[in-house]
């Protein structure tokens, strides 16, 4: 295969990476308005449960699937494929092994549903196919998790990311299509995600010798010691997994227990947001992270520590430009998009948004602590956080009253504290540097998006923004501001860094 310099590579990732994410933000657009016409907002609000449940399920796969790049990776690095076919296929069958006693648990659970959550009487048989299905789609994804090691430890994420591509269009066109024929239902909507990973699957196989020629999948590479191996250096991966499910994935469990169906399936709507910056932070960091290995590997430390805050800074401004416009124009946006008035969760809006730009810049330093493969401290530290979040979410809507805000509230507090204590700290340790090497950049990227935030709802205060053209006329004057800002404020020898990484994607692709 065609091999690019490892600059023009990172920017092949982080293009694709983007892009990727583009297309999934694009298909969650599209779908969500004509979900909720055809299925309301109760049901819409099953089908976020289902995902937070499917996400912590993710945690027992997640000890295996955590660390297979990493291991496959070094073993190529150390080893030769040899070693590194051994790792990869005895990671194939512990997954497979798991797949088949999951997939009756899954069965049984899905059964009770109805005992477990609050479930309205019309929705109970739909909702407990959905469950199955979501199951059985979170499986078939496990495998490929698997499978995409290879991808990661080539450097070829773009690869990966057309496939992913490629997956999204199939979803979103057996919904509109399906819906179109048959009576919507919950459980054809899951099924459209067990036709997506199944298409990754099915291609990312065939690109296996091509990324990695010399290394060979077979099950009879299987070796025990390897596989505990991996799960073993898993295991802490999964509680960081466990606590990040507690500090991001209960807001619609603990919503179902105590809030009315409705509410919670329009909150379920407003999440699409935060999520969408998610991922776009999770392919940026992505893009990254496997230099930020190799350089560890190398025990490089200054170049690391420098190489992780110009990574998180680039992160921050990214993930901080939508974020500030979305905050600063959330109503308006919801109301087009959705067609329902969110006024009185203008503030709401700004709170699940801005403080992404600090916490998610900063998981790029948990590449750091996963790369050293010292992880428990971590770990411990993670589900500390995120049992906190729980108690305070409880509290905040049980005991203070404070609702769907109080929630979000308290997943704020946590994950923040996190992210500008507990991240930096640790890393400096690890990496031997002084104690605020890593708060270089942190801070700044959320700064200039509270600006442009403010300035956007100041905004519709004397501009109504009526249609998609007064929308799309605010955002760029935002954009506007938000670059500017971020421009005169860098350093010269940032500001040149910043644009030059820019322009190596454009050029890659113009």
């Amino acid at each position: 295969m065609h091999t690019l310099s490892n600059k023009q590579q990172i920017a092949l990732n982080l293009f694709t990476n983007i892009l990727s994410m583009g297309i999934g933000m694009l298909v969650s657009i599209l779908l969500t308005p004509y979900v909720i016409n055809k299925l309301g907002l109760v049901a819409y609000g099953y089908i976020g449960l289902m995902n937070n449940i499917t996400n912590f399920m993710a945690v027992i796969t997640y000890t295996l699937t955590s660390m297979v790049a990493r291991f496959l990776i070094v073993s190529l690095e150390k080893r030769g494929p040899e070693q590194a076919s051994d790792y990869i296929s005895s990671a194939l069958v512990t997954n497979l092994v798991m797949v088949a006693v999951l997939f009756p648990i899954i069965t049984i659970f899905s059964a009770y549903a109805d005992k477990i959550f609050k479930i309205e009487t019309e929705f109970v048989t739909d909702v407990k196919i959905a469950f199955v299905i979501a199951g059985t789609a979170f499986l078939i994804n496990s495998i490929t998790l698997v499978l995409a090691a290879y991808p990661y430890a080539a450097n070829r994420l773009d690869i990966s990311n057309w496939v992913s591509i490629l997956g999204s269009i199939v979803r979103v066109s057996f919904v509109f299509v399906i819906f179109s024929v048959l009576s919507a239902q919950i459980w054809l909507y899951n099924l459209a995600s067990v036709l997506q990973t199944l298409t990754y699957l099915i291609i990312i196989l065939f690109f296996l010798d091509k990324l990695l020629p010399g290394v060979k999948l077979e099950l009879q590479r299987f070796r025990f010691d390897m596989a505990w191996e991996l799960l073993s250096a898993g295991f802490f991966n999964s509680i960081i997994l466990l606590g990040n499910n507690f500090l991001t994935q209960i807001d619609l469990i603990v919503g179902n227990r105590f809030l009315p169906g409705d509410i919670v399936g329009m909150y379920a709507a407003i999440l699409l947001l935060p999520n969408t910056i998610r991922n776009i932070a999770s392919a940026a960091s992505l893009a990254f992270s496997p230099t930020t290995i190799k350089l560890y590997s190398s025990g490089d430390m200054e170049n690391l520590r420098n190489y992780i805050n110009n990574a998180i800074k680039f992160i921050g401004i990214l993930i901080g430009w939508p974020a500030a416009i979305i905050s600063g124009l959330g109503v308006p946006i919801l109301h087009l998009w959705l067609g329902k008035d969110y006024s009185d969760y203008k503030y709401l809006i700004v709170l699940m948004l801005l403080p992404l730009t600090v916490s998610l810049a900063a998981h790029q330093m948990y590449i750091v602590q996963q790369a050293s493969n010292k992880v428990k401290i971590p770990a411990i530290a993670t589900l500390l956080f995120g049992v906190t979040n729980v108690v305070l979410a409880i509290l905040m809507v049980s005991t203070f009253r404070l609702g769907i805000f109080g929630i979000v509230l308290a997943g704020v507090i946590t994950a923040t504290a996190r992210s500008v204590i507990f991240y930096p700290l640790y890393s400096s340790l690890i990496t031997r540097q002084p104690k605020f090497a890593y708060y270089q950049g942190l801070f700044f990227p959320v700064s200039i998006a509270a600006i442009t935030c403010a300035f956007g709802i100041f905004l519709q205060n004397y501009v109504p923004i009526r249609n998609f053209i007064d929308l799309f006329v605010a955002a760029s004057g935002l954009s506007t501001l938000y670059f500017g800002l971020t421009l005169v404020f860098m350093t010269k020898s940032e500001r040149s860094e910043f644009l030059a990484q820019s322009l190596a994607i454009i050029k890659r692709h113009a």
